[in-house]
């Protein structure tokens, strides 16, 4: 069983109390996997950080948990996320790739990919700007998404795996507060998820919970790729951008479309190839890959 996270960096009394069921229900072979702003209001500093208390203590589990960066990560110093040791928590890289069970899973750093920031510096808000990024990296925007592409591209050309996975921590397509964002990292991403028949992206940054399914057709056969939105794990954010859509009891009544502020993570059965949206009660929503 795979568990996903999304956006945990406020330590919530409602993340807490999905950390204290997720931890009654983990087998030794199930991992962990975090969608980034894993520390909010800007990230750590070091690796000694205090902030690494309060994620010790919550992660106190012999699992692998595996971890992305978000854009809050990116404001103070998100390599120091990638140095930190703790058990098996591992974020290899700034992106990478790993093999869960029957599945290839790969892990974007879509900060380099895009960027959200117009200020010149971080702010609490989570703005991180093309210049921040680039003084990270020691190189330019346009050369560090072009890198990320490349391996992205060549890494799922060599896959062996019918069964692919994307996790990155903004979206491709979204409803919640953070939609105008998104066009260009659908442009770059979505082309390429296509073309190597990938199941699904999945990200936080939105607070809320959703799942998209993108159906296409490629070479007469029907395909379709599930976008599926866990960020609200800790926090909550109920803006929605297209007021058109009609929320009954909290959730958005259109055909294959699901939306939900309520608490979740997601636990996805790797063997069925199931995800569930669980909150502290119940399975409230369901998707079949």
């Amino acid at each position: 069983m795979l568990y996903i996270l999304g956006d945990i960096g406020e330590y919530s009394k409602e993340f807490k109390g999905l950390m204290k069921k997720l931890k009654k229900n983990l087998n030794q072979n199930d991992t962990l996997i975090l969608l980034g702003d894993n520390f909010y209001p800007q990230g750590v500093k070091s690796i000694d950080d205090k902030a690494w208390n309060q994620f010790k203590k919550t992660f106190n589990v012999n699992n692998t948990i595996y971890s992305i960066l978000g854009n809050h990560d990116y404001q103070l110093n998100p390599y120091a996320q990638i140095q930190f040791k703790y058990k098996n928590y591992s974020m290899q890289d700034w992106y990478y790739t790993k093999i869960i069970d029957n599945i290839q899973c790969w892990f974007l750093d879509t900060q380099q990919l895009v960027t959200l920031g117009y200020l010149n510096f971080s702010s609490d808000w989570g703005h991180v700007s093309k210049a921040i990024i680039q003084q990270i990296h020691g190189d330019t925007l346009e050369n560090l998404r072009e890198k990320q592409l490349n391996w992205f591209k060549k890494s799922l050309e060599l896959s062996k795996y019918k069964n692919k996975i994307v996790f990155g921590h903004y979206p491709l397509i979204t409803y919640g507060h953070h939609n105008n964002e998104m066009p260009q990292l659908k442009k770059l991403l979505l082309p390429i998820l296509k073309k190597y028949n990938v199941l699904a992206y999945v990200s936080g940054h939105d607070h809320n919970s959703q799942h998209i399914p993108i159906k296409y057709i490629k070479n007469g056969v029907k395909y379709t790729m599930h976008q599926i939105i866990c960020g609200n794990t800790s926090k909550l954010d109920n803006r929605m951008v297209d007021t058109n859509l009609k929320i009954v009891n909290g959730k958005i009544k259109e055909k294959n479309f699901f939306y939900s502020e309520s608490h979740c993570l997601l636990r996805l059965d790797t063997k069925n190839l199931v995800f569930d949206y669980v909150n502290k009660k119940s399975v409230i929503k369901r998707v079949f890959m």
